[in-house]
């Protein structure tokens, strides 16, 4: 079983360093972490908010990226 918060938890960072959080503390290589994080943001569709604040997304925004 499993739950997602109704208040997303996400980092005061840019979209991409919060996807990329998970990778880096795993000791992904850098060159690796920017695919994977492209690719991630590709499927969850905000490849175009890689750069913006992840604390001015939409709360259903928000929930994508503390998902990914």
């Amino acid at each position: 079983m499993s739950f997602i918060h109704q208040k997303p938890q996400v980092f005061n960072l840019s979209v991409y360093d919060n996807v990329a959080c998970g990778l880096r503390w795993r000791g992904e290589k850098k060159n690796r972490i920017d695919g994977k994080v492209d690719h991630i943001l590709e499927m969850i569709g905000l490849e175009g908010y890689k750069n913006r604040n992840a604390r001015t997304l939409s709360g259903g925004e928000a929930q994508r990226v503390a998902l990914a």
